[in-house]
């Protein structure tokens, strides 16, 4: 079971191709969110979703109302219906769609929640390219690397390519302690060893991460 998270405004079209994008099934989830009281604009847009998901053998989505002038009200409120669900092996979280506060509030709620999620921005004008942000490069974000492991880091990434001799003599380590560091940077999904030259190659996360 996966659950998708998409706030929603007066529009349903974007929360549509999130969930033709994802080929979600009926034994998805899908949660919308928004604010309480339910403005008429957001009630057809909601009657006007659950038709069409019904109509296209989509997930049925569930509506849940919550405070957006009372943050520490609406926090408790979204984790309760979302902790109810169960935890899914995946959720995604759209975020180009509805007052933007909600996209915040639910982001915060899956940190709480642990769960991992892609976060997800389907322009509402249908025009522009969609966006995927991965669980892996949100987990990369929150890493905390020792200090050894983010100079070798950001030596490869000012360098790609670089071999693990030339990082030793660098950094002034020995061939063996820049291996142990480098295969510790592997599985935190931020760098890669190639070759017979165990050429160092930071993977796009890592770029993006520790380029400045």
């Amino acid at each position: 079971m996966r659950v998708f998270i998409a706030p929603l405004g007066f529009h349903e079209d974007s929360v549509l191709r999130m969930l033709v994008h994802y080929r979600a099934s009926p034994g998805d989830r899908l949660v919308a969110v928004t604010c309480s009281p339910l403005a008429p604009g957001s009630r057809r847009a909601f009657e006007s979703l659950r038709a069409q998901c019904l109509r296209q053998g989509l997930p049925e989505p569930l509506l849940v109302e919550v405070s957006c002038s009372r943050f520490y009200e609406a926090f408790p409120a979204l984790l309760r219906q979302l902790r109810d669900l169960g935890e899914p092996e995946e959720a995604v979280l759209e975020v180009g769609t509805g007052p933007r506060i909600l996209g915040h509030l639910a982001s915060l709620v899956l940190e709480r929640l642990g769960w991992r999620y892609t976060i997800h921005y389907e322009p509402e004008t249908g025009l522009d390219q969609p966006v995927e942000v991965p669980w892996g490069f949100i987990e990369a974000v929150k890493l905390r690397l020792s200090k050894p492991e983010e100079a070798l880091l950001r030596l490869a990434v000012s360098r790609p390519g670089v071999t693990v001799a030339e990082a030793a003599r660098e950094t002034g380590w020995s061939e063996k302690t820049v291996r142990n560091i480098a295969s510790r940077l592997r599985g935190k999904g931020l760098l890669e060893k190639r070759g017979r030259s165990e050429a160092l190659e930071p993977t796009p996360y890592a770029a993006a991460l520790y380029s400045v």
